[in-house]
């Protein structure tokens, strides 16, 4: 009988658990984000490439660039906050004696930011499926739940 009442404790205990809402909601998250981040970074990276020939499109590129490794960082913070994972620094290295050049070279050189215009750009379609599977399935948890009130009238 124990057994049976710690599994049970286990699986509704999902329910009564906190992380487990914040969870669905970095999940909810994930579709807006997802759009806005590749809305961003479709449009400055077309519009930078062109324009690189009267050197307006290295401003543009240098902007998208900066900025997308703040989404990185922001994404990180989210995932920490929400998520309560330990997800390691993006840099491991001592930027301090290094100029704005260095740094860019260090950035630029360093897997974590391409792996992270990837994981951006993934964010897109992962948070379409997820915001429709998370839909879908509150839903029929709602419509299954309610179903015995809804019956008996």
């Amino acid at each position: 009988m124990n057994v049976l009442a710690n599994g049970l404790a286990k699986f509704f205990g999902v329910a009564a658990s906190g992380q487990t809402y914040l969870n669905a909601l970095y999940l909810l998250m994930s579709f807006p984000l997802g759009i806005f981040y590749f809305v961003f970074l479709v449009t400055g990276l077309a519009l930078g490439f062109p324009l690189i020939i009267i050197w307006v499109g290295l401003l543009i590129l240098a902007a998208v660039f900066a900025a997308w490794y703040g989404l990185l960082s922001f994404e990180r913070q989210l995932a920490i906050a929400m998520l309560k994972e330990d997800i390691p620094p993006m840099v491991r290295q001592d930027l301090t004696h290094l100029n704005l050049w260095q740094k860019f070279v260090v950035a630029v050189s360093n897997p974590v930011t391409w792996k992270g215009l990837v994981y951006l750009f993934a964010k897109f379609p992962l948070g379409i499926f997820s915001f429709v599977v998370l839909v879908t399935l509150l839903a029929l948890s709602a419509g299954l739940i309610a179903t015995p009130f809804y019956y008996q009238y």
